[in-house]
């Protein structure tokens, strides 16, 4: 699961709109990608002087190894690494990358033991988001609850309050006709609360 940088929301992999806002998402394995081809082109950090000063010509790269666990396509890799030298070539006002499918200095994503952690970690935080969103759809869900009880406790107080004052004003009175005390020693007063809480409420009933 990933989330929307936009509203917060999750969604899953390879959605192109956010389900929630509907902003546009862009790909996240894209991102990793263009940031392994950066670092490759960190050389020409390295070697700029070497291109400039020394050398007439620019580096020629190819696409070599693409190991199929980033999920990501060798047109992928290489519409990324040739946004990557386009920066550099206008960064510099230098030619010093072009891309050459023959050229022996290959771009090689290579899956080790740093990636695979980096793809757990990632798994982890994912489940975390989704147990952190089942929690806060059970407080949701208790605060209805609880809200529910108030009500229902209001209405029960209401009716007893009323009971009482019936009661009470016939006692004062020295005592109710038959037809009166008979309906109010066969009066129940109604209420849900004691099934308020019953049942699982982790799964909406009640």
């Amino acid at each position: 699961m990933n989330k929307c940088k936009n509203c917060g929301a999750t969604y899953e992999r390879g959605l192109k709109n956010c389900d929630n806002c509907g902003v546009g998402l862009k790909p996240r394995r894209n991102l990793l990608l263009q940031y392994f081809i950066l670092i490759f082109f960190l050389v020409g950090a390295g070697v700029y002087y070497y291109l400039v000063v020394l050398c007439p010509y620019p580096i020629h790269y190819s696409i070599g190894n693409v190991d199929s666990r980033f999920h990501v396509s060798r047109d992928e890799v290489l519409k990324a690494s040739n946004e990557a030298a386009t920066l550099w070539n206008g960064a510099t006002g230098q030619k010093m990358f072009v891309y050459d499918q023959d050229s022996k200095i290959k771009i090689n994503l290579v899956y080790d033991d740093r990636q695979a952690n980096l793809d757990k970690l990632n798994g982890e935080i994912a489940q975390l988001d989704q147990n952190n969103q089942s929690i806060g759809n059970l407080n949701d869900r208790l605060d209805q609850m609880v809200s529910s009880y108030q009500d229902d406790l209001a209405v029960y107080n209401k009716k007893l309050d009323a009971y009482n004052a019936e009661v009470e004003k016939w006692n004062n009175e020295g005592g109710a006709p038959a037809s009166i005390f008979a309906r109010l020693s066969n009066t129940q007063i109604e209420s849900s609360l004691s099934t308020t809480f019953g049942g699982d409420w982790t799964n909406g009933s009640t």
